[in-house]
């Protein structure tokens, strides 16, 4: 009942943050009330004899960088979603637009989700010879490229798609590593609730991408047949923090050392 609580304070005022305002005692309230049962959280699950989550376990090294750089992945994974569809729907006249239909918008992210699917035999193969968390660091890299593309080369819908594919890419690669990591390094009685609090990381990093790329995208706009669109600029400087986020857990994905004993 706790953990579900403060769950809803901390994503109900990330996802609506933009409309009720970042400031408002609705939005600050929730924050602080995550605050403090998150601590009451944790000071519950030591006190417990068979806690819901092993707050010892989990923060272990090795699972806490691993939980920080899902949630980096699920930052960019969800801005290419939503930054790739309205992106080539705008206007021609916004200055990086295509003018396209929501079918095509479709199209544009298909590529991305089927290279995922392709991808995952071979990410288990480097897995194995090379270790989980060099390939994460491999699929961070290849996002962080990927997003670097979508900043600079814009004059063409093909570069979008191949930006777009490329995070999934990245994406797929990384998703099979992070698995691979919990469970090396948990215990096999807390492997579910390793992996919960695992894919719980990659939420939060889709809200924290929601929240932020509506404030990023409603700074800078251009107004187009009277309607307010996000401007080119502020596409760059979303797509910079995915890029800055996906290097970030290539960075930290390489402290996350081989062979530590899992207890």
């Amino acid at each position: 009942a706790v953990l579900t609580v403060l769950l809803v304070a901390l994503l109900l005022p990330l996802a609506q943050g933009s409309a009720w305002g970042w400031s408002s005692a609705r939005t600050l309230g929730l924050l602080a009330g995550f605050g403090v049962l998150a601590v009451a959280f944790v000071l519950l699950e030591l006190r417990t004899r068979r806690p819901l989550v092993d707050i010892r376990a989990t923060a272990r090294k090795p699972i806490v960088l691993t939980n920080v750089a899902t949630l980096m992945f699920g930052f960019t994974i969800f801005v290419s979603l939503i930054g790739t569809a309205s992106y080539v729907e705008a206007p021609r006249r916004t200055g990086y637009g295509f003018d396209s239909s929501i079918t095509v918008a479709g199209l544009c992210l298909l590529p991305a989700g089927l290279l995922m699917l392709l991808l995952a035999p071979a990410a288990a193969r480097l897995i194995v010879s090379i270790g989980a968390h060099r390939t994460l660091t491999i699929g961070a890299v290849i996002v962080a490229l990927a997003w670097v593309q979508r900043i600079g080369v814009t004059s063409s819908i093909w570069y979008v798609v191949l930006g777009n594919t490329l995070v999934g890419a990245g994406t797929g690669i990384a998703y099979a590593a992070m698995p691979a990591l919990i469970n090396h390094y948990s215990p096999a009685s807390e492997l579910a609730a390793a992996n919960g609090l695992n894919a719980l990381s990659r939420t939060v990093g889709s809200s924290l991408a929601s929240a932020i790329g509506a404030s990023l995208l409603t700074l800078s706009t251009v107004t187009v047949a009277g309607i307010v669109l996000p401007s080119l600029t502020a596409y760059r400087a979303l797509f910079g923090i995915c890029a800055a986020a996906a290097a970030s857990a290539a960075v930290i994905a390489l402290f996350i050392r081989p062979g530590a004993d899992p207890g």
